[in-house]
């Protein structure tokens, strides 16, 4: 089987899915990728592609709330920074 040939089958096989299918849904969009995939004489598993993105949204997301936790303490500290400088400043009137 041809490369064009493989890259046909996979699409004529997602499009003949019902839409309301749970493989319709899953599948939806990777036709584009698999035909890239195909082309280039790449054979990665998508489900291990599906892994890794999915651990390193995970590690974004962590990274994300250590972000909002350092800034939340930053915005404390200058909170309590300007309420110093509010009372020298009026201790210096």
């Amino acid at each position: 089987m041809t490369k064009a040939e493989e890259i046909k089958l996979f699409t004529s096989f997602v499009d003949s899915l019902p839409a309301d299918s749970y493989l319709s849904r899953i599948l939806a969009g990777t036709t584009t990728y698999v035909a890239s995939m195909i082309s280039n004489d790449h054979a990665y598993s998508i489900t291990s592609e599906l892994a890794s993105l999915g651990t390193q949204l995970l590690n974004a997301r962590s990274e994300r709330n250590e972000y909002r936790t350092r800034a939340a303490e930053l915005q404390a500290v200058a909170t309590d920074q300007e309420g110093i400088i509010t009372a020298i400043r009026k201790m210096v009137k």
